[in-house]
């Protein structure tokens, strides 16, 4: 079974996963239980998906905020671009490149 359609199965039957450092955090019903063991097998090639699926997401759900006022590690800024990395303008005129998507936050 492929790394794609193991965390497909888990959460077809309900389950959730949750990456928390190096390691997963999970909920599997018991009748999924063969997932576990599959799980456990490919740990290290989850949390690597699990983790680019999440980037995708941050990235996905940044771009509707392009133009508009954010936050990042840097200070307060516009969102100039979202692409591989994400661009943010600050007051002063510079750009700062954020290869985390899940470091810049939209002002509400």
């Amino acid at each position: 079974m492929s790394v794609i359609e193991l965390v497909e199965a888990i959460l077809a039957v309900g389950g959730d996963l949750l990456v928390d450092g190096d390691c997963i955090r999970y909920r599997i019903p018991t009748r999924a239980a063969l997932l576990l063991a599959e799980l456990r097998v490919q740990k290290l090639d989850v949390i690597e998906h699990l983790r680019e699926r999440e980037r995708r997401n941050a990235l996905a759900y940044l771009r509707q905020f392009l133009g508009k006022q954010v936050w990042s590690r840097y200070g307060s800024g516009t969102l100039l671009a979202v692409d591989d990395e994400v661009i943010v303008g600050l007051a002063n005129g510079t750009r700062k490149y954020c290869s985390d998507p899940l470091e810049v936050v939209p002002y509400a």
